[in-house]
């Protein structure tokens, strides 16, 4: 349920009541009065929006409902009049909040039950009495990223070569990637290396996920390694790296053990660039490398996806 839809559904229940003639809505300024020439009928509820609050899962939305009628002003009865009209105000109040709670289809919405209640008297050209509630709604709201009129923050969705094999022993492999599946910025380019290339001066954060299994009994290596490189674009050259990079989290990786099953992995790492010299770009290589001199098992990369996301 919208906003709209709430508010739509509480003139509703105003519209079907039998004694309640009109509804407003809008900022306290906007009650019709009678002083300003305007044709009000009585009784009259209006919603007064007031300050709303946003959690992950919900909305609370929170409003005055002003119930008014005209009091008749009679000396010899004192007070007795408007505090009828009082009276019967709150009975109006109570008459939307049952059929707001209780009616189909407005079980979507918490109605909160802790309403506070306020009687008044103003005096326009008519004297008029009533009763001020303070309402909460809760409605169950998730925000949801995938349906924002936004576009993606992602640079770059690509992934290693499906089983392809690497071998992590005596200095490291390069790992081999795929096309990218999304790649609005053309980062994916042919040079002396094939593959990403990125912007200098920003920083990046980098999330992969895939499956892989150890083809050998040997102890497993640590998890896969980012190594931006600099390269010369013309002619195209490697001219140095720019440091290797670890995950800062990871996650199902067996570092260490002794296994040939397959698992399923991800790892999330963060690299900056630094400036680059003309007509250089920072190309994004991956590899499997180890600094332990003993023998560890070569590894299989069944699917990878890698997604790359600018800052």
């Amino acid at each position: 349920m919208t906003y709209k839809e709430l508010v739509d559904s509480i003139k509703a229940t105003v519209d079907r009541h039998y004694i309640l003639q009109d509804f407003g809505y809008g900022a306290l300024t906007d009650i019709k009065t009678v002083d300003e020439g305007t044709r009000v009928n009585y009784p009259y509820a209006f919603l007064n929006p007031t300050q709303s609050t946003r959690t992950g899962q919900t909305v609370t939305y929170r409003f005055n409902l002003i119930v008014m009628d005209v009091a008749q002003e009679d000396p010899t009865n004192g007070f007795a009049d408007y505090l009828k009209v009082q009276s019967d105000c709150q009975q109006y109040i109570d008459d939307i909040l049952a059929n707001l709670r209780f009616a189909k289809p407005y079980q979507d919405f918490d109605l909160t039950l802790n309403v506070n209640l306020t009687p008044f008297k103003e005096r326009f050209q008519d004297t008029v009495a009533g009763m001020t509630a303070t309402l909460e709604m809760e409605l169950p709201l998730a925000l949801n990223d995938c349906i924002t009129p936004i576009a993606a923050n992602v640079l770059v969705d690509y992934g290693f070569v499906n089983n392809i094999s690497i071998e992590p022993d005596p200095t490291g492999q390069s790992i081999a990637t795929q096309l990218p599946t999304f790649d609005p910025q053309s980062t994916y380019e042919s040079c002396y290396y094939t593959g990403v290339f990125v912007p200098e001066l920003t920083q990046y954060v980098i999330e992969v996920t895939g499956t892989a299994r150890a083809l050998e009994s040997k102890p497993i290596t640590q998890p896969p390694t980012v190594t931006p490189t600099s390269v010369n674009m013309t002619p195209c050259v490697v001219s140095g790296n720019l440091g290797i990079t670890l995950p800062t989290q990871v996650s199902g990786w067996p570092q260490g053990q002794v296994t040939t099953t397959e698992f399923a992995w991800s790892a999330t790492y963060n690299i900056s660039i630094p400036a680059l010299a003309t007509d250089q770009k920072a190309a994004i290589i991956w590899g499997l490398r180890s600094a332990d001199p003993a023998d560890e098992a070569q590894m299989e990369f069944i699917n990878t996806d890698i997604k790359i996301y600018e800052l």
